[in-house]
Formats: structure tokens, sequence, C-alpha cells
């Protein structure tokens, strides 16, 4: 629950903001803890780091990187509940540092410039 001294604008945006950020919390936590299981049950290569927002950040050896990149992708982007009425989309970057970041496409297996 979150409460507020004083209603105002600001007040009313966190109020609408609050449950659409929790909700990617969770999802960001429910593909944490299914990604790490995943992982670990099929031995690969690779762990989870650490989360960033709604962001997930995987050290992945490279032998291995494309069948990691398709399984986290299908993890994610395979959550669902009863009352979601979009799919989920899934971003991937791949990098040796985060000013290193270029777009993953799963549908050429190709890494953009």
């Amino acid at each position: 629950m979150r409460r507020y001294s004083e209603i105002d604008g600001h007040a009313i945006r966190q109020a609408y903001n609050f449950p659409i950020q929790s909700l990617a919390s969770d999802l960001t936590l429910i593909s944490l803890v299914r990604c790490a299981r995943a992982l670990r049950e099929r031995n690969l290569p690779a762990r989870v780091c650490l989360t960033v927002h709604d962001s997930i950040v995987f050290e992945v050896r490279e032998d291995v990187f494309w069948e990691v990149t398709q399984l986290v992708s299908h993890i994610m982007s395979t959550i669902h509940f009863e009352w979601m009425l979009v799919p989920m989309a899934v971003d991937l970057e791949v990098g040796r540092n985060w000013g290193d970041m270029r777009k993953v496409s799963l549908e050429n297996f190709s890494i953009a410039a």
C-alpha cells in the first residue's frame, strides 16, 4: 500500500504508475528465477549476474551464446497470466560492457553493428 501526505498532480501520477512498476518488478523476478533454474537444469555455462530496473544481466560463455539467448527469450516471452491481453515482448542486447551493447536478433541470429 502506498501512502501520500498530499493529493496533488504528482501524487496522482505516482498512484497511476505504482501498479505498473510493481507488475514490471514482479515479471522481472519471475523471469530471473525461471531463467536461473533453466540454466542450472541444463548445466549451461551461463549465470544471472544482476538486475537493472526491468533488465536482467547474464554472463554467458560465447560458445553457448545463441542457445542461452533462445532459452532466455522463450522463457521471458511465454510468461502469461489469464488477465494479460497482449504478449510479452523481449529485447536482447549483448556486449562486454554497457557502452558496447548491441541489439540481438533471433530471427536471423545476428548482432547489430
